[in-house]
Order: structure tokens, then sequence, then C-alpha cells
């Protein structure tokens, strides 16, 4: 349910920025969004893909409506101008759906232990980037989402938003703090230049 959620707030988000009046039925006939397609499944499907390239099948199913997003992981990301063709043709895939939908492309970019591009922002840990400035996390986030964007990704599962209650906690370093007023603050800072920059 909360995948659910997610990506109907991500899906609206698109819609509102690409100027598009409706939202596509993400919860069916809950009334928390408008009907464009209802119902639909592929509304609620973010995948995961094989390899540095997709195959014709995946594209189909985008060209199809059956997919809203694709999960990038460590395995697809080979360099820079590799992820950029690779987005470029699940785009144009998506665009071949009539959906009028961009489709949702993300990654785990978080720093520290989690990041699946090694040579763009952030280095640094969440536990690390709290001890910074307020301004200083604002840039880092911001550097983040420029970076993304510039090689097609449009949604950052980051940060992590979690306040663990030990170190013991599996989370270790990928969570901001053990205050939940930092982290709350942190996240927000490092988030805020997202929508500016066309990431979720």
């Amino acid at each position: 349910m909360l995948l659910v959620a997610a990506v109907a707030v991500a899906i609206t988000a698109f819609k509102r920025d690409v100027g598009l009046s409706r939202a596509p039925s993400l919860l069916g006939d809950s009334g928390l969004l408008d009907d464009a397609r209802p119902g639909h499944p592929g509304d609620l499907v973010i995948t995961g893909m094989r390899g540095t390239a997709p195959d014709d099948a995946l594209l189909q199913r985008i060209r199809s409506g059956e997919v809203a997003g694709v999960l990038l992981m460590g395995g697809n990301i080979r360099s820079r101008a590799q992820v950029k063709q690779l987005t470029s043709t699940l785009q144009a895939a998506a665009e071949a759906s009539g959906t009028g939908l961009p489709l949702l492309i993300a990654v785990d970019q978080e720093g520290g232990l989690v990041r699946r591009f090694k040579w763009l922002p952030p280095v640094a840990s969440a536990r690390t980037m709290a001890s910074w400035s307020n301004a200083r996390i604002r840039r880092t986030g911001r550097a983040t989402a420029v970076a993304l964007r510039a090689v097609g990704v449009n949604v950052n599962l980051a940060p992590v938003a979690d306040v663990p209650t030990t170190s013991a906690n599996f989370l270790t370093t990928r969570a901001f703090s053990f205050n939940r007023t930092r982290v709350a603050v942190a996240c927000l800072l490092y988030t805020s230049p997202s929508p500016r920059d066309g990431l979720l």
C-alpha cells in the first residue's frame, strides 16, 4: 500500500509539472485521484530490468502502458553515456504509449554505502551530511538532483527518512540521525530543490 501511495504521489506531481490537468487512477474508486485510466494495473507497476539496455519485451510493456516506472540498479549502470541512452530509450517508449505521462526512472542515490552512480553526488553518507550546515545539505541535494536529471533519472529513492533507535539498526549511516527533528530538517533541506530541478 505504501508503494501504491508513493507511485500515486509521484505521477500526480509529474502531471502537475507537465501541465496536465488530470491524474491517472492509482487507487481505484478511492476518490484520492481523478480517473484518467480507471483501475489500470499498469499505473501500479515499477519494475527492474536486466543488463544495460532494455529488451524488446520491456519496451513493449511500456508502450502498452503496462509499466509506470523502471528502477535502475548497479548492474544497469556502466557509464554516463550508456545511462543517458538507456533512459532516452525508455522515455521514447513511454511517449509512444499515449498515456501522456513520462516514465518514472528511479534509483537509490543516497550517498555513503548506497550509491548506484559511483561518479555522481553525494559521496558522503546521510549520517555525515547531518553534521553539515543546513546550507551545505541543501547545496548537496540540489547538486544530486541536477546530476541525476542530466542522465535521465527523475526519481531518487533518497534520502532515508527513518529514525533508528539504536546503533545496531541495519540502516547505520544511511539515516541522518537518531534525533527525529534533525532527520526531518535534513530531509526537507536535502529534497527542497528537487521539484525545481525535475526530480522526485
